[in-house]
């Protein structure tokens, strides 16, 4: 029995495909954006996937960029869950999210 060749594969078959992140959004920017936005508005903060986005040596950013990414999720979360904000995903493609924030409707 004689083996099979194995195919050549081309260095760019092994390049990483995943779509790369965007700081979309800069926190001086998100502040402005909460202080004026009507409920109901929404605002794109991050595109990419926000857990490895923030973690050293998985990150595209460097460190500043991925405190001030830190920074703005964790305060979307932080009004969250006092209810100023809603926060959404929209899947992109493979390993691509939109994070975003949706200002809530006042209280009745």
């Amino acid at each position: 029995m004689t083996a099979m060749p194995m195919p050549s594969i081309p260095p760019e078959a092994h390049a990483d495909t995943r779509p790369r992140a965007a700081l979309i959004l800069r926190e001086n920017a998100f502040a402005e954006w909460l202080a004026k936005a009507e409920p109901g508005a929404r605002i794109t903060y991050h595109r990419g996937h926000l857990g490895s986005d923030r973690e050293p040596g998985m990150s595209p950013f460097p460190a500043a960029r991925r405190h001030e990414l830190a920074r703005i999720a964790d305060r979307a979360l932080a009004l969250a869950l006092e209810g100023r904000l809603h926060l959404l995903q929209e899947r992109h493609g493979d390993g691509e999210t939109g994070y975003l924030a949706v200002i809530a409707s006042a209280a009745r």
